[in-house]
């Protein structure tokens, strides 16, 4: 399917699919996207900060988060997640339901996305928990493709 290969990473749209659990710690667990260690050409990023059970999504676009998205999450359970991103829209999915959209409403550019992460840059605030599936896919799905998904 090229979903997980660096070659199918969409700097334009695509869609982050992840079905994890987060382990507690003292640490920030993350899944990223991005194309250098500075995070200079922007960065998609699904995370859970230490110590909570809030999971966080973001598109930052090198200079400022563009989006950024909370919810309270059991860590400890497996769950379905997909962040959805494009030109004219921002999607967070967990566990089969839409949590938020939003429109763009100020553009940015994301550019030569090609890593799949799981840590933040240098290997800073590793994942830590388990993974059953992680999914890049080069096109925003619709709306029904990723509660379908995420279900």
């Amino acid at each position: 399917s090229g979903g997980g290969s660096a070659e199918s990473i969409n700097s334009v749209e695509g869609v982050l699919y992840a079905d994890v659990s987060f382990k507690s710690s003292s640490v920030t667990s993350q899944i990223t996207i991005s194309n250098d260690a500075n995070f200079s050409n922007g960065i998609i990023r699904l995370y859970v900060l230490s110590g909570s059970n809030t999971l966080r999504a973001g598109v930052f676009d090198g200079t400022n988060w563009k989006w950024e998205y909370a919810i309270n999450i059991n860590t400890n359970d497996n769950n379905k997640i997909a962040l959805r991103w494009g030109s004219d829209v921002l999607s967070l999915f967990v566990n089969g339901i839409k949590q938020t959209g939003a429109t763009n409403q100020s553009s940015f550019t994301l550019s030569g996305l090609d890593k799949l992460n799981l840590a933040y840059f240098n290997n800073a605030d590793p994942f830590l928990g388990n993974v059953k599936q992680i999914i890049n896919f080069p096109t925003a799905l619709t709306d029904a493709e990723c509660i379908s998904l995420t279900s």
